[in-house]
């Protein structure tokens, strides 16, 4: 009995860990595109652990890159219920409202990520690439400032140069 007793509270004292496990492995194969392997430990943190926000937006994340964007969005508000301060998951859901054609909802959920990270290029550079074909200036001002906040940011960069280029400004 003491050695049954021992088993279960090792593997209780081991649970919380691995379920951070989880979440950190989704995201590291969210990294390398391998989003079929990131949706199954998403999928096992959110059964260990219904309460992780992180666990929600990045299952919305690997969602929204299989093209699910209902489901995506469905995802970000679990996050954003449990954490309604995670900037993360509202830029996830402009991403997913963007690409489903709800436009305003994803300038708002931009607007929102940033109003609560200011300081992450993530958020600006987001916003960035959903005004660079509609606000140019808008666009550049975004990118900009995730360049401000991150110099190497090479998406932002290149972003940047793509909307300059896209308006005619060759030399910048």
């Amino acid at each position: 009995m003491r050695i049954l007793t021992f088993l279960l509270l090792l593997a209780l004292a081991g649970s919380a860990p691995a379920r951070a496990n989880l979440v950190d492995q989704a995201a590291a194969d969210l990294k390398v595109q391998r989003v079929d392997e990131a949706l199954a430990f998403l999928n096992q943190a959110i059964a260990a652990n219904p309460s992780d926000p992180r666990a929600y937006a990045y299952r919305a994340y690997a969602l929204s890159c299989m093209g699910n964007w209902d489901q995506a969005v469905a995802d970000c508000h679990q996050a954003l219920d449990l954490n309604p301060r995670f900037a993360q998951a509202y830029c996830i859901m402009g991403n997913a409202n963007w690409m489903k054609g709800r436009l305003e909802d994803a300038g708002d959920d931009f607007n929102e990520a940033i109003s609560l990270a200011p300081g992450d290029p993530d958020n600006w550079f987001s916003r960035g690439v959903f005004y660079a074909k509609k606000d140019r200036e808008r666009s550049i001002a975004d990118l900009s400032q995730a360049l401000r906040l991150s110099p190497t940011f090479e998406k932002a960069l290149y972003q940047r140069g793509t909307t300059y280029m896209d308006g005619g400004q060759f030399d910048l």
